[in-house]
């Protein structure tokens, strides 16, 4: 038996259908063959367990099938298995993998999911449900992004993304809390979100072998000088080595960033997020606006950019944490001794204001400290 099969026998699994194709998940036939797979359960016996179909479609030209040299073209194998904690595919040739949605509460025992050395582009959304998740191994396949969904697994511990394309890692990742590992090595990586690195439980990022390096935006780039620019975009000495703004963007928020920005925090602070603050307008079908309807003074284009999505976190301000409506106002830093740029979201100028006046402060207290024989408390 190859240890391509063992992967999926070590568990005590049984096959429900499809026994006779095994053979393709054995040896280099699986190269001949897409294979995609279904995670759900059957709830067959009383220890639970979980279910598993391949589905494996045949590459081979048409000519050969034409020919008769290849029979038939699909494939099917459903397997369960009793074990009710880990999900282990690896090495499969996967190019898709999806969970059954109304499987899901079936499968919250489950604390391990490993589909690395497969050939998986994209994650499915319905993976991101499974709020048990301790360990997630996605390494050595083809992703080109991390959902923001990420933030939905709270009780993840170790996370294992390298040898993919990943260019970007969401900032929700600040919401699983509870991570203390986290591996992005081999990547194509070029900043980091700053709420990764305040994540309290991370003990070990590894980030080797990513295109970390300066960003140029507009004509603005400021790169071995070590200078911080101020609120009128003058710059200054820093005399530190470990953090630089890479990004000083004067131009103004437009109106319509303003305006989306506005709106969707005064419906939160109206302790609902909804389109209507006036008790008379129910529905947005009946077309009765009450007096207080925003409908009645806000463009289209404002009131579908300020709708919360319900499937994942809401990107937030690095400074002030409400929700943005808009793209954000950005500002890179540089970060430790590999100098990785690392980036902030604000929802305005005002909160990119008060942190820079945060990091001047921040850099005199230690000007201070180091060049007066009085040392100051902070």
């Amino acid at each position: 038996m190859s240890w391509r099969n063992a992967v999926l026998t070590h568990l005590s699994s049984y096959v429900l259908q499809g026994e006779e194709f095994l053979w393709i998940l054995q040896g280099n036939s699986l190269n001949n063959f897409a294979h995609s797979v279904i995670l759900w359960n059957i709830r067959t016996d009383t220890e639970g367990g979980y279910t598993i179909t391949h589905n494996l479609t045949s590459t081979a030209s048409d000519q050969e099938v034409n020919e008769g040299r290849i029979g038939e073209t699909c494939f099917k194998i459903t397997r369960h298995f009793l074990s009710k904690h880990e999900v282990s595919l690896v090495d499969l040739g996967i190019i898709e993998f999806r969970i059954i949605v109304p499987a899901i509460p079936y499968l919250q025992t489950l604390c391990r999911l490993s589909i690395a050395y497969n050939k998986l582009k994209i994650l499915p959304s319905s993976l991101f449900q499974l709020a048990n998740l301790q360990i997630l191994h996605i390494h050595s396949n083809e992703l080109i992004s991390l959902p923001p969904q990420i933030g939905l697994l709270t009780s993840l511990r170790e996370l294992d993304l390298h040898a993919n394309q990943i260019t970007r890692i969401p900032q929700q990742i600040s919401l699983c809390t509870q991570c203390n590992w986290v591996n992005l090595e081999k990547n194509q990586i070029s900043y980091l979100p700053v709420e990764i690195f305040l994540l309290r439980q991370l003990r070990q990022l590894r980030l080797d072998g990513n295109p970390f390096g300066v960003i140029a935006f507009e004509n603005t780039v400021v790169g071995s000088d070590r200078y911080l620019p101020d609120n009128d975009g003058n710059f200054f000495n820093t005399g530190n080595d470990e953090t630089v703004i890479l990004r000083a963007n004067q131009n103004l928020m437009p109106l319509s960033d303003i305006c989306a920005q506005v709106a969707g925090i005064t419906l939160i602070n109206q302790g609902c997020h909804t389109f209507c603050l006036s008790p008379l307008c129910k529905t947005t079908t009946t077309k009765i606006y009450g007096e207080d309807c925003i409908y009645k003074f806000l463009p289209s284009e404002i009131l579908q950019r300020i709708i919360l999505s319900y499937n994942f976190p809401p990107t937030k301000c690095s400074q002030c944490c409400s929700p943005l409506f808009h793209d954000g106002v950005e500002d890179y830093y540089y970060y430790g001794e590999e100098e990785i740029p690392v980036i902030y979201l604000f929802c305005s100028y005002a909160c990119r204001t008060t942190l820079r006046k945060s990091v001047r402060a921040h850099y005199a207290r230690h000007f201070i400290a180091e060049n007066c024989s009085v040392q100051p408390t902070y």
